[in-house]
């Protein structure tokens, strides 16, 4: 938006009673309006972020501060701070001449603030309706915990089909080796000695594959978020519900596993033995 125009929407936004409107400066000067990237940095003034917190604080003596615009809102849910301040002491009416990539509004009551989203509806070019941050944040919030709810679905039957895949190879496996069990049960071994062959062959791997995917995928979202957030590094945890969706898989698979157990004591049965 072109300072004309961004100075002419933030007198009519703050014409409105309770209504005070804070700019977002490109950070270079261009002839056209800066392209709406994730990227693109905007400069804001540290009165803005002293009065608008959520978005993030200034340290004493700076007057200004850059952030990326766009994605502000999914920094915030991650419960971060998106501000950095520059290094060199310049005031906002340094960059008053640049191009303006959003408007930070902050409305005193209900009534403020819907007539100043109307405002900006009608006379501001966007590409979806103004919303404020804590519609955002709940909107962000619901996807993902619905992409939680797909990645906990995802996970269980990941597992219950690789407890079937054990449990198919297995019943392979006993019927090519059911003269060599009924032997080792015909010189005296135990059923439980068998059975617990049979398990160590197939829950042991199942396990040990499990422990290795969920390392795997703990050090991906680890870099991906630090990646997304600069900073320092900071510790994942993993919420409650992920243990238990994970122990039911993997219950589910063993529960599968072992109902090929009682096929073990069919196959060995003596006349199945054959001396050559």
């Amino acid at each position: 938006m072109t300072t004309d125009k961004a100075h002419t929407l933030r007198t009519n936004l703050e014409a409105i009673q309770g209504v005070r409107a804070y700019p977002v400066y490109a950070e270079a000067s261009s002839l056209s309006d800066p392209p709406a990237s994730v990227d693109a940095k905007g400069i804001v003034s540290c009165q803005a972020l002293a009065a608008l917190a959520a978005f993030g604080n200034c340290p004493p003596g700076s007057q200004v501060a850059t952030m990326q615009v766009l994605d502000v809102l999914l920094k915030a849910q991650l419960d971060t701070r998106t501000t950095h301040p520059l290094p060199e002491q310049r005031t906002l009416s340094a960059y008053s001449s640049n191009h303006v990539l959003a408007f930070f509004v902050q409305a005193r009551d209900a009534s403020a603030l819907e007539r100043a989203r109307t405002h900006l509806y009608l006379h501001a070019a966007q590409a979806s309706p103004p919303r404020t941050y804590g519609e955002q944040f709940n909107d962000s919030l619901t996807q993902s915990k619905r992409l939680r709810q797909i990645v906990n679905i995802s996970m269980v039957v990941t597992l219950i089909i690789a407890g079937s895949s054990l449990a198919v190879s297995t019943l392979g496996s006993l019927f090519e080796r059911r003269r060599t069990f009924t032997l080792l049960r015909l010189s005296g071994t135990s059923m439980t000695t068998l059975r617990q062959v049979v398990i160590m062959e197939t829950v042991a791997p199942l396990l040990i594959c499990a422990l290795l995917s969920i390392g795997t995928g703990y050090v991906i979202a680890y870099a991906m978020t630090n990646a997304i957030d600069p900073g320092p590094m900071k510790a994942l945890s993993l919420p409650t519900n992920f243990y238990i969706t994970l122990g039911m898989g993997l219950l589910l698979s063993i529960i599968i596993i072992c109902a090929t157990l009682p096929l073990l004591r069919r196959i060995t049965q003596s006349e199945n033995a054959r001396y050559e």
